[in-house]
């Protein structure tokens, strides 16, 4: 019983870190002109013109890619792509694949910046939920040693 508390409180933790580490971005307001610094994590904003020339590599209706700046020149972005958002909602996870945007397909770019406050009070509260569910339900008297009256139960009766 004790290992399957562990091992549940060791899967419950994996899962709020996973959380804490990509939900608690923020998004700065959209820039234009000055390239991002690499390796900037940023929102390209696609316009119609770059939804329609990128169609082939990062499929239709494409409205925001989002992902590391890997290298910026005048004229174009290189992004390593974490996620890519469609006009309709619908997003997809992609695992970094480099893809080239050239500046005149882009409305502007909006970088996403690590809330730390934010991350570690989202921690901070998910772990403080797993310390009551997983400890507290003893603090608050979940069960008896009540020995006598399961014996009883067990003995055959005469």
């Amino acid at each position: 019983m004790m290992r399957l508390r562990r091992r549940a409180a060791a899967t419950f933790v994996v899962a709020v870190w996973s959380v804490a580490v990509q939900g608690c971005y923020q998004s700065l307001p959209l820039e234009t002109g000055v390239a991002p610094s690499a390796p900037e994590r940023v929102e390209l904003v696609l316009n119609d013109q770059g939804r329609a020339a990128l169609a082939d590599r990062l499929g239709p209706m494409v409205g925001k890619v989002d992902g590391h700046v890997v290298s910026a020149t005048d004229d174009r972005y290189t992004i390593a792509v974490a996620r890519i958002a469609m006009l309709n909602g619908n997003s997809a996870t992609w695992n970094g694949e480099q893809v080239e945007v050239l500046k005149a397909y882009t409305v502007g770019y909006q970088v996403k910046k690590l809330d730390k406050v934010r991350t570690f009070g989202l921690a901070l509260v998910v772990s403080a939920g797993a310390i009551f569910v997983f400890v507290g339900k003893s603090l608050l008297g979940g069960g008896t040693d009540d020995k006598e009256g399961i014996s009883d139960r067990t003995e055959p009766t005469r």
